[in-house]
């Protein structure tokens, strides 16, 4: 009796045992299928398939995000200075929008005498915080990410406080383009277009450093490429359109990076150049998936910000089970890390494609101008421009295609995010959706 006890004793600790074996095993399986689960539910099926793309799929960044060296002396020294005048501008800022101005443009009202000196009046305001920046921009090594941005210890006391020299940015590039209206009003076209372009030089980046400062220097291309449109329509000088087109090829490589790129990764480079700058030793050259930069960002922290200090067990547990610990990995933790705080990629490939759209766009128009003051015919068909005025092929970003001749306004339009061709019979607006019917043109 005492024997078959002992057995069956023995054989429910088996079964148990083997039970918690299995649950064991099995348990992280689950919680790996969960996460992808949840992942695939919270970024739905297009996200997703970019999401794994970019998670898993190796990439080489351009070459000049590669390239990283210390900021020069001059631009340091410049940007101290402008940070000054940031500081002392911030507080009036508000009166410098020019909304009703802006507005009456985008409407296509003319002007009365009255807004013509009220926007005098606020960009007289605004003369020394644009002297200042066009004093800082004009050095070489310039870039978005050299803007300058609240000390450390300010961040943390007032998170709020990084967006503060990012606006004025946006801000400032309106006050540059008000003024070049208000010089093509007086005839004095080259001041026009200097100014104007401005914002072009302001907006390169390598890429920006956050993801903020990239869609707010997206906004500000597309701005200054939209204005533009206005003034060649009017400008007689065909030598000045010829310099301008020239200045917008150069810059182009600055402006309008591939757009393949993960909106993620952003912000990731952004930190790593800023620690490559510090002399922290990072290959950016190397052909590798967006987690592997992460994991590298990860190890050095988020540049100018102070890291916790982990100790004993935390740190311990921090290696294995923290995102980028080795546990941490295998469940997929890491995954589900980077989907919550990833923005919406679509959203941002959109706005990307857009001002690659645009800016194209812009120097189409400059060509046909140009040629039509020469005495030469308009071109009709991308595949026609001659290479002493753009080199590279331009290509559609929604279609893939080269650009579509509107016989009817005797200009070349973009098929938009919808990606359907509408003959340019009414304009894209995003404020109608992101992906609104409608084709991209600019008046």
């Amino acid at each position: 009796m005492r024997k078959r006890e002992r057995y069956s004793n023995f054989n429910c600790g088996c079964v148990l045992g083997l039970l918690v074996l299995a649950i064991i095993l099995l348990a992280p399986i689950l919680l790996r299928f969960y996460i992808e689960y949840t992942i695939r539910n919270h970024l739905g099926p297009q996200d997703y398939k970019e999401f794994v793309r970019y998670f898993d799929q190796p990439i080489e960044l351009p070459k000049e995000w590669q390239a990283v060296a210390p900021y020069s002396e001059k631009l340091l020294a410049g940007r101290t200075k402008l940070d000054d005048e940031l500081s002392q501008w911030a507080e009036q800022e508000k009166h410098f929008e020019h909304p009703e101005v802006f507005k009456k443009f985008n409407d296509g009202i003319e002007f009365t005498p009255q807004d013509w000196e009220e926007a005098q009046t606020n960009v007289n305001g605004a003369e020394s915080l644009l002297q200042a920046i066009e004093h800082f921009i004009s050095y070489e090594d310039y870039e978005v990410q050299a803007w300058p941005q609240p000390d450390p210890k300010v961040l943390l006391a007032n998170p709020n406080a990084a967006s503060r020299n990012t606006f004025i940015f946006q801000t400032a590039s309106r006050c540059f383009v008000i003024r070049g209206l208000l010089y093509a009003n007086e005839r004095r076209w080259e001041e026009a277009f200097n100014s104007n372009l401005m914002v072009l030089h302001m907006s390169s980046r390598h890429p920006a450093g956050r993801l903020i400062d990239e869609l707010v220097a997206l906004a500000c291309e597309m701005l200054a490429c939209k204005y533009q449109s206005n003034l060649v329509a009017e400008c007689e000088d065909s030598k000045l359109l010829t310099e301008t087109l020239q200045e917008m090829n150069a810059l182009d490589g600055s402006l309008n990076h591939i757009t393949t790129v993960n909106p993620y990764l952003i912000e990731i480079i952004g930190g790593l150049r800023q620690h490559k700058r510090n002399g922290i030793e990072i290959d950016l050259s190397v052909k590798e998936p967006t987690a592997y930069f992460v994991r590298i960002l990860c190890r050095h922290g988020l540049p100018g910000r102070p890291q916790p200090r982990l100790t004993g067990f935390a740190k311990l547990g921090n290696s294995l089970l923290g995102p980028q610990g080795l546990i941490g990995r295998l469940l997929g933790i890491e995954r589900l890390g980077m989907c919550y705080s990833m923005p919406n990629f679509q959203e941002i490939q959109i706005r990307k494609q857009s001002a690659r759209a645009q800016y194209d766009l812009a120097r189409l128009r400059l060509v046909n101008r140009i040629l039509e003051l020469e005495g030469g015919q308009k071109i009709s068909n991308t595949e026609d421009i001659a290479p002493k005025f753009i080199q590279q092929k331009l290509i559609d970003p929604f279609s893939e295609k080269p650009y579509l001749w509107d016989v009817s306004t005797e200009l070349f339009y973009s098929i938009g995010p919808n990606k359907i061709n509408e003959e340019n019979a009414f304009r894209y607006s995003p404020t109608n959706g992101s992906k609104s019917a409608g084709d991209l043109s600019l008046p």
